[in-house]
């Protein structure tokens, strides 16, 4: 059996991914609050269920996406750049808190 691994990348300026843009319909279908659904669908479909940085409220990364222009992502507090104008790293917020203006654009 092959196992195929799905990792999401984030470039300078923007959100990228590597995985297929047809894994997303889950998390743009399926409404927020059914929790344990999201978390299937995420181990499932080889997505991360990890807690949001900010509130501690776990999410899928096929859940992790720009909602109405506010940035999704939030600068990695446990990454040191090399330099103060090192490479910017930062890390995925959930959709309750994109959708309230938490996020940073890089």
């Amino acid at each position: 059996m092959t196992r195929h691994v799905w990792k999401i990348t984030v470039p300078l300026g923007g959100v990228g991914r590597s995985y297929p843009a047809w894994l997303e319909w889950f998390g743009r279908v399926v409404p927020y609050r059914f929790r344990a659904a999201h978390a299937w669908y995420a181990r499932w479909a080889g997505f991360g269920w990890l807690p949001c940085p900010l509130c501690g409220h776990e999410f899928g990364g096929h859940e992790w996406r720009d909602i109405g222009g506010l940035p999704s992502a939030v600068p990695d507090p446990t990454f040191t750049p090399p330099s103060e104008a090192g490479p910017f790293r930062s890390v995925g917020i959930c959709p309750v808190c994109t959708k309230a203006g938490r996020g940073v654009r890089g």
